[in-house]
């Protein structure tokens, strides 16, 4: 389906099923916070600045974001 670009009809439809029933997405949140608290971690030393609160934010978006 996906060397096709889900071209076929109820290629999209089945692949969310797949997913879905899968425990994918939650591994995938689980990795997703796990490098996240990591490059927090790594800046952890660094000044408080407000660019070291940027990279801080932009984890919490990144983790967060809807769509």
């Amino acid at each position: 389906m996906i060397i096709r670009r889900f071209s076929e009809p109820g290629d999209v439809e089945k692949t969310y099923d797949a997913v879905m029933k899968s425990d994918g997405l939650n591994h995938t949140r689980m990795l997703a916070q796990q490098h996240a608290d990591e490059a927090a971690r790594q800046i952890s030393n660094l000044r408080d600045t407000p660019e070291k609160q940027a990279l801080l934010t932009l984890c919490d978006m990144v983790l967060n974001r809807k769509k």
